[in-house]
């Protein structure tokens, strides 16, 4: 945190003090606990997936009770995966104590900034209501139609003519360079906290 008074001990008990009071609230625990578990499919739906809302529920996943958390740090993984510009979340998610020391070093909020944009308690309740339990569908499954005959309507190619415009291999072999260099950045950053 950028604050010259900085005092880590202090934050982490306040940040826990306040994070272990909002989960304790059953307007906040009757967001994430499912209706009808016979339906649920543990898994959870974000409506709003911004950074702050990411972060805020990434903190937030380590306070509430342990099966919906992990479920939660699931959830949040899988929309990281795609954007590479959150990276540094999946060191919120990893575990409480580097979660704790990623907030603690981090110079990306001031502390006035982090509990009064980041983790503001009317913030975080309009963040848990932004979020649904994913139940399984009601509907009735769509039969498929039987037909005789190929149905493309002519779109389809033969096998000899040429079907690609785009080189596919030199543009995925850049993005799992890409990747490869992320996964070795997160790994130095998980390194350097340790």
């Amino acid at each position: 945190m950028r604050d010259l008074r900085f005092d880590p001990q202090a934050f982490c008990s306040e940040l826990s003090q306040k994070l272990e009071k909002l989960a304790k609230d059953s307007e906040i625990l009757s967001r994430i606990t499912p209706i009808d578990w016979s339906r649920f499919e543990n898994s959870y739906v974000l409506k709003d997936k911004s950074v702050d809302n990411l972060v805020r529920l990434s903190i937030f996943s380590w306070y509430i009770p342990r099966e919906f958390g992990i479920l939660l740090r699931e959830e949040i993984t899988q929309i990281i995966s795609h954007r590479e510009e959150l990276d540094f979340i999946q060191l919120l998610l990893e575990a409480k104590p580097r979660m704790l020391l990623y907030l603690v070093m981090t110079t990306k909020w001031h502390t006035r900034d982090f509990f009064g944009n980041v983790l503001n308690e009317k913030i975080l309740r309009q963040s848990m209501m932004l979020l649904g339990c994913l139940y399984e569908s009601k509907k009735k499954p769509k039969r498929t139609e039987y037909r005789r005959g190929y149905r493309d309507k002519g779109s389809l190619k033969l096998l000899h003519e040429y079907h690609s415009f785009v080189d596919s291999t030199s543009e995925q072999n850049s993005l799992e360079r890409q990747r490869i260099v992320r996964q070795h950045s997160l790994l130095f950053l998980r390194g350097f906290l340790e």
